[in-house]
């Protein structure tokens, strides 16, 4: 026989297991969203770490092209690296090796809305401006007036390639000043390193050495201008169809002379 008493009892343990049922439904539903927070916790830092990864493999390929002998490449690499976010690390690539082929990419960062950044990268793009060897194919650019994209395809590399070869002749002649490699570098583009070598030839042979050996530099370069005028003449004397070219060479021997009267032996911010 149930007593009162009992009925409570049975009350208490009938509330206490549907509640149990409610306790285990909460605690399933808890374990499920711990175990796919954690779920989304580990995917996310796989994510990172992914993406991580990517970046490093990014950019280890983005530093061979940075380093490269080809300006192409290398403004290329230092593009990427502006992109991604590393644009400090671009600035100071260019910076140290005193890259002209950085120059649009520090003018980028310049222009961009990072103050900090902007203020840095003028720094830099101030610096490379009064680099000598900036300088000396910013004038021959000038120069050329389109002809360089006309003539060469743009093609920096050969740019590069009678650059190096202009700055050889110019050791081996002693010649110190930005003028004279100017000087050698446009005779060096325009007529290659054949009419450098018997300009050269010629020079020494009138005054009796180069400046290595002691003769005054200035003119030496005098006297090599005006060969290369002769050069020039007799070149287009022979070959009917450069006479079209000599008028523009001519204004450049001029200029050049110019800057030779005028003591402008650093190009400074003088371009005729």
């Amino acid at each position: 026989m149930e007593t009162k008493g009992d009925g409570k009892t049975k009350d208490f343990f009938d509330k206490l297991s549907s509640l149990s049922g409610v306790f285990i439904a909460i605690a399933g539903f808890m374990a499920t969203y711990i175990y796919n927070n954690n779920q989304i916790s580990i995917q996310k830092q796989k994510t990172a770490s992914d993406i991580n990864s990517n970046a490093i493999t990014v950019l280890e390929k983005c530093m061979k092209y940075a380093t490269s002998e080809n300006p192409k490449e290398r403004e290329f690499g230092y593009a990427v690296f502006s992109t991604m976010g590393y644009e400090k690390l671009a600035i100071n690539l260019i910076d140290i090796r005193h890259d002209s082929a950085g120059i649009n990419v520090v003018k980028s960062i310049a222009e961009g809305s990072d103050k900090d950044l902007s203020s840095y990268a003028s720094g830099i793009l101030s610096k490379l401006s009064k680099d000598p060897n900036t300088r000396i194919k910013q004038v021959v650019n000038y120069f050329d007036k389109g002809v360089i994209t006309t003539v060469l395809g743009d093609d920096s590399l050969t740019i590069e390639k009678y650059f190096s070869e202009a700055n050889k002749w110019s050791g081996q002649l002693g010649i110190k000043t930005d003028l004279g490699r100017l000087i050698i570098y446009d005779t060096e583009f325009n007529s290659g390193s054949n009419a450098v070598e018997k300009l050269s030839q010629e020079v020494k042979d009138e005054l009796n050495g180069t400046p290595k050996d002691g003769i005054n530099e200035a003119t030496w370069l005098k006297s090599f201008l005006k060969h290369r005028v002769n050069y020039l003449n007799d070149f287009a004397a022979r070959v009917p169809e450069f006479k079209k070219a000599l008028p523009h060479l001519m204004e450049r021997i001029n200029t050049l002379s110019g800057f030779l009267e005028r003591g402008n032996y650093d190009l400074n911010d003088e371009k005729k």
